[in-house]
């Protein structure tokens, strides 16, 4: 199955005290990826690490 673009993943973010959570969905297949990071961390790294991370684990899956 070809890996679908990091423009298709869904994302949601939530900042607790001294932690960002990102988490990226791919709405097709449901699987979901998270990382946590510092809260001062630019939120478009955070993404970026987050779909890479997802795009890692759906080129992976047989």
């Amino acid at each position: 199955m070809p890996s679908p673009s990091e423009d298709a993943f869904l994302f949601e973010s939530v900042v607790v005290g001294r932690f960002a959570k990102v988490t990226a969905i791919d709405p097709v297949t449901g699987q979901e990826a998270s990382i946590v990071g510092d809260p001062r961390t630019p939120r478009e790294t955070l993404t970026k690490l987050a779909a890479r991370k997802l795009s890692k684990m759906l080129a992976e899956t047989p």
